[in-house]
């Protein structure tokens, strides 16, 4: 089986792939998560354009509110050439009814575990058309983001990492709240270091 994840380009590099700052980390868990049975392919559009023509299985998607358009577009053009698409993200678990129109399913909430799920449904051929994360995912004992997927010179920083998810705050313009929690939560250090303000 073959998987293919894709991160829409933002407005501003819609058309013209270009070198960008940081690598798409949350997609690179998801690729880690996948069972290692199945071949995993990763696309960035900020930084390549997307090869509808793939032979892929699969194709997983993940949008924010500002590239959801681009998010829906990418999923309706691989489902007219008879790709299952899975869609997540913010912007997905935010507009649940909005996003279902573009997918086979989609994910509410964090995709840590129930990932591995929504694989082994499709591979059962009993893909469901919604999958909700009813409790925020321990960060505990999450893989290393699959960094060999990259393409390494189209990043200024490859060697990044992420420590904390949520927010203790409220701020009306953000959904990080409403997404991830509101408070932190904290991946353990390796080294035993304690991560905390």
């Amino acid at each position: 089986m073959k998987l293919e994840l894709v991160v829409p380009a933002t407005h501003e590099n819609q058309g013209k792939p270009r070198k960008a700052i940081l690598p798409p980390l949350g997609i690179a868990v998801i690729a880690a998560l996948t069972p290692s049975d199945i071949e995993v392919s990763l696309t960035d559009a900020n930084v390549a354009p997307i090869d509808f023509q793939k032979n892929v299985d699969l194709v997983g998607i993940t949008s924010l509110t500002s590239t959801s358009h681009r998010a829906y577009k990418i999923a309706d053009t691989f489902r007219a050439i008879g790709k299952k698409v899975v869609l997540g993200g913010i912007h997905t678990s935010v507009l649940p009814k909005e996003a279902s129109q573009h997918a086979d399913a989609i994910i509410i909430g964090e995709a840590e575990g129930i990932w591995p799920g929504v694989i082994a449904d499709f591979k059962a051929n009993k893909l469901q058309k919604i999958y909700r994360q009813n409790v925020r995912p321990s960060l505990v004992g999450l893989p290393h983001p699959r960094r060999d997927l990259f393409a390494k010179s189209s990043y200024y920083f490859t060697n990044t990492i992420f420590t904390t998810r949520g927010c203790p705050y409220s701020c009306s313009f953000c959904t990080v709240k409403s997404f991830f929690g509101h408070t932190y939560r904290c991946r353990p250090s390796e080294f035993g270091y304690i991560l905390n303000h």
